[in-house]
């Protein structure tokens, strides 16, 4: 991140001084530093913890998001599932088990009528009385 390089730079920059100087037997005192580049320095790594944590209220919105997708997901998949098998269920097309049982009753009504208008005809239109 570019944040996260210009603060690395910063630092290095602001300690370069002791770094460079030759090992003492006293301890260094403490590198001076120049109140703008502190400010500077201040200032980007507030920027760093600011984006840092713009970073990770998006990176648990995104995986919240994922969660409620693949919930989605899920209930899409079964939905389908059970609309193909009332489709199924409705449709003689892919339930050659029922084409042979609604022929059959056709043929069976129609044997019956015919039984029917034979009955009728054999009566001869008599009434009984």
């Amino acid at each position: 991140m570019e944040l996260e390089s210009e603060v690395e730079e910063a630092r290095s920059t602001s300690f370069t001084a002791t770094t460079t100087t030759p090992p003492a037997v006293a301890p260094p005192p403490p590198p001076r530093q120049d109140p703008a580049d502190t400010r500077k320095l201040t200032d980007l790594e507030r920027k760093l913890a600011e984006q840092r944590e713009k970073v990770s209220r998006l990176e648990e919105s995104l995986t919240k998001k994922e969660g409620e997708m693949e919930a989605m997901e899920e209930r899409y998949k079964k939905y389908l599932g059970k609309a193909k098998s009332v489709i199924k269920t409705l449709d003689p097309k892919h339930n050659p088990a029922l084409v042979p049982d609604v022929s059959h009753l056709r043929s069976a009504i129609q044997d019956k009528e015919r039984i029917i208008e034979t009955m009728e005809v054999g009566d001869g239109g008599l009434e009984r009385g």
